[in-house]
């Protein structure tokens, strides 16, 4: 390896430090030192101390030279072991996370050398490959037998140039599905050498690739492309109007073919239009001032992304006026903040709605001319019955009851009162006259039956009276009322408990005479169709409200009523109930539903208020 050999290097430079100034004085000393002494002490026995006082002189010198090179030796090379070990940690760090690095990337990551070998690669290329990096690293990819060169894993390693973006359709390995692969490749390149590198090294040499598996982004980008298209068939021919428009300057950025056909502009004049451009001014109009988009502008109900604009008026090319529903949703077009529009056109519907409240309040009208010919028919035929039938049954009675007293009396009073007449009665020419005696029990019978039929007659009258014409409804009031009917029913039916539940404030509340009237006449009918039909054992009445306002509620637990469709329970066949009861409650412009009460019977409501 490099490193081993710069450290052998090193190591033989260091000895010849040693060895070379170790020669040189050896060879000096041995070329003057002789003759230095021959010259000296010449040949007599001082030339022997003199040389072995030379040996010993050499010998320290050298031997001190040789302590003072060889330490520094060892010290050169103990440097030299410590910068090997730290490049040889640096590498294996660097090693390390380069590793780490290409290990977390979701790309495959290889380089190999000039000989095809793999000399890195990454996890994910491991796991393509089936194969552990270890097993991978210093082999060339060689396929299975009989199996074609990979066009992934046999990459050229001699070509030149970079190369990114190249797009390869391949298998990962033989047998899977083939997947569309990214690939940017390019030669090893080393950075500059450093300070005190050895230049004799050749640098790594190869090639590396990075190979993106890009099917499922392909995938996802053609799935968005086809809803994209899909969104754009959708928006484009839509039978609602549509658009989007800048939230910001409220300029037309798409329009579809409905919205250019209800507004009358070209595709190209209405996208130099604005939203501005289709508000009317209009004195007195219904629909919402301001302009979709301005703050404040057309709040309505939110749900979800989509908000609901409410009624709006809309201009048309021509200058004709529609009306229009606007539902938005907030997006990005182009980058830039826009809002999706729908637009309902409700012309139609908002015409229909208005010529059906004007039908409502025309027949609201004539209900109510109705409802007052009636209470004055009622009045008149009240009036009627009282004066004149009731009056006339009154005087059939005293007749009658002169008749008994005659046949009572004795012989002679009967004969002498037998022109005279009732006392506190009118003159009646048609009263009889008995002879004495003509009492029989046949004639006794008949006249008590017609003193009862008579009774049970004046009885009718009496009870007519009462319903044409209520006299505590005028008098004090519709709780009061209310309250007097339930009293008197429930002489009628005591096995069915009626109850009363009227806050005792409304005992002194007194509302328009056509609204109390009305009311009875609902709750009387609702009344007597619990008891007569539903055979229930409680019925509750409920009465609440205020100066302008009321609410009425029958609540029986009967056997209920069938349905008739969506319209809810309608009168049987010759009834006109429940008919009557609609009526009565569109005259006071009442809303009047009838339903199935929990958990069973049937439950009347009437809700008036004055600003109905």
């Amino acid at each position: 390896m490099a490193i081993d050999e710069g450290l052998l290097r090193d190591r033989r430079r260091a000895a010849w430090r040693v060895v070379g100034p170790y020669l040189l004085t050896a060879t000096v000393w041995i070329a003057l030192a002789d003759p230095l002494l021959s010259r000296w002490f010449g040949d007599g026995p001082g030339q022997t101390l003199a040389n072995l006082a030379e040996g010993l002189v050499f010998m320290g010198i050298t031997g001190a030279g040789l302590w003072s090179l060889v330490g520094r030796a060892m010290r050169q090379t103990q440097q030299a072991l410590a910068r090997e070990r730290q490049a040889r940690a640096a590498e294996h760090q660097a090693r390390q996370l380069l590793q780490t690095v290409i290990d977390s990337l979701p790309e495959v990551v290889f380089a190999k050398d000039e000989a095809g070998r793999f000399t890195l690669l990454n996890a994910e290329a491991a796991r393509h490959l089936g194969r552990e990096p270890d097993e991978l690293l210093g082999q060339p990819w060689r396929p299975a037998e009989g199996e074609p060169a990979h066009p992934l894993w046999s990459r050229a390693v001699v070509a030149s140039g970079r190369h990114q973006g190249l797009v390869l359709q391949a298998p990962a390995r033989t047998g899977e599905p083939v997947r569309t692969w990214r690939i940017d490749e390019g030669p090893l390149l080393c950075p500059p050498p450093q300070d005190g590198a050895d230049l004799s090294l050749p640098p790594p040499s190869g090639r590396f690739v990075v190979a993106q598996d890009i099917s499922e982004r392909l995938r996802a980008e053609q799935q968005l492309q086809d809803n994209e298209r899909r969104h754009r068939l959708l928006f484009e021919h839509s039978p609602q109007p549509m658009w989007v428009h800048d939230r910001e300057t409220l300029r037309f950025l798409a329009v579809n073919d409905a919205a250019v056909q209800r507004y009358g502009h070209a595709r190209a004049a209405f996208l130099r239009l604005s939203l501005r451009d289709l508000q009317p001014v209009m004195a007195g109009s219904a629909c919402p001032v301001g302009v979709i988009g301005e703050a404040g502008a057309g709040a309505g109900a939110t749900v979800g992304s989509i908000k609901h604009r409410g009624l709006w008026q809309h201009r048309r090319a021509d200058g004709g006026v529609i009306e229009v529903e606007l539902s938005t949703s907030d997006l990005e077009f182009d980058h830039r903040p826009a809002r999706l529009v729908v637009a309902h056109d409700v012309s139609v519907r908002e015409a229909a709605l208005r010529e059906l409240e004007q039908t409502r309040r025309e027949l609201s009208a004539l209900a109510q001319r109705m409802l007052r010919q009636e209470h004055s028919t009622q009045q008149a035929l009240a009036h009627t019955l009282h004066d004149h039938v009731g009056h006339g049954l009154v005087l059939l009675g005293l007749q009658l009851d002169e008749l008994d007293r005659q046949w009572k009396a004795p012989a002679a009073e009967a004969a002498a009162g037998a022109g005279g007449s009732v006392p506190g009665a009118p003159p009646s020419p048609t009263v009889p006259t008995l002879p004495t005696g003509a009492a029989s029990p046949a004639a006794r019978a008949q006249l008590d039956g017609a003193r009862l039929r008579l009774q049970e007659t004046l009885q009718t009258v009496r009870d007519l009276l009462a319903g044409l014409s209520p006299a505590q409804l005028d008098e004090r009031g519709l709780a009061t009322a209310m309250q007097a009917e339930i009293a008197r029913l429930q002489t009628d039916v005591p096995q069915i408990d009626l109850l009363a539940e009227i806050d005792e404030r409304l005992l002194h509340q007194r509302w328009p005479h056509d609204v109390e009237l009305a009311l009875f006449m609902i709750f009387r009918e609702a009344l007597a169709n619990a008891v007569r039909h539903a055979g229930p054992s409680l019925v509750r009445v409920l009465l609440d409200g205020g100066p302008a306002h009321c609410r009425l509620a029958v609540i029986d637990d009967g056997i209920g009523m069938p349905t008739a469709g969506p319209g809810g329970p309608s009168s049987p066949p010759g009834h006109l109930g429940l008919a009557g009861m609609r009526e009565r409650a569109l005259a006071i412009a009442a809303d009047f539903r009838i339903r199935p009460a929990y958990p069973m019977g049937t439950r009347v409501d009437v809700l008036w208020s004055d600003k109905a």
